[in-house]
């Protein structure tokens, strides 16, 4: 354990030690507000505030931890990207990396008023991540670095318990198939609409798919299990279980192929849930489609990623916690690849209009598929020229590696051609 002192000990305070020290590195902190109960233990112990205490380890404070308002702040990124910058010369660091770290934890910036896409999300470039250009790094795991080094020079004797790399690969089923399982009215438009476009590649191929046992290329499941269960890893798929709409276009809910084959994933990986677009912003949708998961696979599902990454603060994640959902895959970009909370370990969501953490635990995306494809306009050589220092890094920050892959691509047809080896490569350099 380590005793910290501070002049008043906050939610905001006690989120972020707890996270950076004990979550990061098995360091318990207790707090005090009490400088004569601080002064008299011998132990490992550090001051945060406004002033030092004797030679104990000082990090001056900028205040946000010490505020309840939400109001805007200028954090003031230096040229490393590190924020809130202080000036006291007996401080360990020149700046306060617990504000730092709870401003990127909170998503401070994404409660302040911003300029959303056509489908309602922060982007990418209205970050301060992106903005400052650290967007590449988990600047939380590098500032508790320095942070408990500085500590453990103080006191080497003090034992750590870091945390350790892992791989979570995940799966997104927008649409399980593309031609099987639609129903007669989505399969006779599917036919009419390659007609009229005289797509006929398209139109044999769906045909040969319904009436002549070929295969269908959005059935890359055992392409999936052969090469996870090479690697030693268990995924998890997030399907999406909703009524069609315009965003919408997995199998009808009721169809017993589709049920089938959740009921064979299930049995070999873990499967969340996959909430509909419009489900986002109602959480009545929401319920509905999880109970309907459920109930179909019967199992508990405590997992979820949101469609199209729909991610509002602090209402979504609000719905996820009613609803019953414990963990979510949604934090990150679709535009870019990277750490859009700064951090690729999971952390608690610490709910900032009420000022309290909460017992939702978000895992961060580091990188999609679509995200290189759609957005970037890259090949699979320059996707893969930017994977390669995002699972590096994640390697070296003891992170959990979270790769957002679609089963649309895995198929490798059309616009995907070649993507399935790229995921294979994938797979072997966040294992080895």
């Amino acid at each position: 354990m380590i005793l910290i002192l501070v002049n008043r000990i906050t939610p905001r305070i006690k989120y972020t030690f707890d996270y950076l020290l004990n979550s990061l590195y098995g360091l318990r902190p207790v707090y005090t507000a009490s400088a004569e109960e601080f002064n008299s233990f011998e132990g490992p112990k550090m001051v945060y505030g406004d002033e030092p205490q004797g030679d104990a380890v000082f990090f001056a404070s900028a205040g946000l931890l010490f505020r309840r308002t939400r109001e805007k702040v200028d954090p003031l990124p230096d040229n490393h990207g590190n924020l809130f910058p202080v000036k006291h010369p007996a401080s360990s660091l020149p700046f306060d990396p617990f504000s730092a770290a709870f401003f990127m934890l909170s998503r401070y910036e994404e409660y302040q008023p911003h300029q959303k896409d056509e489908h309602g999300r922060f982007i990418a470039s209205q970050s301060l991540a992106y903005r400052s250009g650290f967007l590449h790094r988990p600047v939380v795991n590098e500032w508790a670095e320095r942070v408990v080094s500085l500590i453990h020079r103080k006191y080497p004797a003090l034992t750590l318990q870091p945390a350790t790399y892992r791989f979570q690969p995940t799966v997104d089923i927008d649409s399980a198939y593309s031609f099987r399982y639609k129903g007669l009215v989505r399969t006779l438009g599917g036919f009419a609409r390659d007609i009229l476009d005289k797509k006929w590649n398209d139109v044999r191929q769906r045909w040969d798919v319904l009436f002549r046992g070929a295969h269908d290329p959005f059935d890359s499941f055992d392409d999936f299990r052969e090469i996870h269960q090479k690697a030693g890893v268990e995924p998890i798929y997030f399907v999406l279980f909703a009524d069609y709409s315009p965003f919408d276009k997995n199998l009808p809910v009721n169809h017993p192929g589709f049920v089938d084959l959740l009921r064979r994933l299930a049995d070999e990986a873990l499967i969340g849930l996959h909430p509909s677009y419009y489900s986002a912003t109602d959480i009545s949708k929401l319920v509905r489609e999880l109970e309907a998961l459920q109930t179909a696979l019967n199992m508990e599902i405590v997992r979820s990623r949101q469609h199209f990454l729909r991610l509002s603060l602090p209402k979504t994640y609000r719905n996820l916690l009613q609803a019953g959902i414990r963990e979510d895959y949604s934090m990150g970009f679709a535009d870019q690849p990277g750490f859009r909370a700064g951090v690729c370990t999971p952390f608690p969501f610490y709910d900032l209009e009420l000022d309290a953490p909460t017992d939702l635990k978000i895992y961060p995306i580091t990188f999609m598929d679509g995200t290189f494809r759609d957005y970037l306009k890259v090949g699979i050589d320059e996707a893969l020229d930017k994977i390669y220092p995002l699972v590096s890094t994640v390697k070296k920050n003891r992170g959990v590696l979270v790769t957002l892959w679609h089963n649309e691509t895995q198929g490798g047809e059309g616009r995907w051609a070649g993507w399935p080896q790229l995921y294979r490569k994938i797979v072997e350099l966040a294992v080895i």
